[in-house]
C-alpha cells in the first residue's frame, strides 16, 4: 500500500506554472487515511512553486484523515482553507454549503 508508506508513483510532468498562481487549490481522494501517490509525486514535484495553497479531501471519514496534514507539511504551507468532505456527502449534494464555505475562504 503506496499510500501507507508515503511512496509515491511516476507522473506525467504538468503544463502549468505554479509559480504564476497566487494559490492552487489541491485535493485528493484519500486511501487508508493518507494522500494518493499520484497527488503526493505533484506536490512533491511542485512544492519549490507553490505560493499559498488550499487543501482538499474526499474520505469515507473525517475524523480518520491524516492526507491534510500530509499534504501541508509536504508544501511546507500553511493552507489558507481546508476541507474533508465524506464521498457519501459528495455522492447526495449534501456538501454544498461546505464547498461554498470552502471557496469562500479561498476568495478571501
Amino acid at each position: 500500500m503506496p499510500a501507507v508508506f508515503g511512496i509515491g508513483c511516476a507522473i506525467e510532468a504538468g503544463k502549468a506554472d505554479l509559480a504564476a498562481y497566487d494559490i492552487v487549490v489541491l485535493g485528493t481522494p484519500v486511501w487508508a487515511g493518507a494522500m494518493v501517490p499520484a497527488v503526493r509525486t505533484y506536490i512533491k514535484r511542485n512544492r519549490k512553486n507553490l505560493k499559498s495553497v488550499a487543501l482538499f479531501c474526499t474520505c469515507g471519514q473525517t475524523d480518520r484523515v491524516r492526507a491534510l496534514s500530509q499534504m501541508a507539511k509536504l508544501a511546507g504551507l500553511e493552507p489558507v482553507a481546508t476541507l474533508s468532505v465524506p464521498a457519501a456527502d459528495v455522492k447526495s449534494g449534501e456538501c454544498d454549503e461546505t464547498v461554498k464555505s470552502f471557496t469562500s475562504r479561498i476568495q478571501g
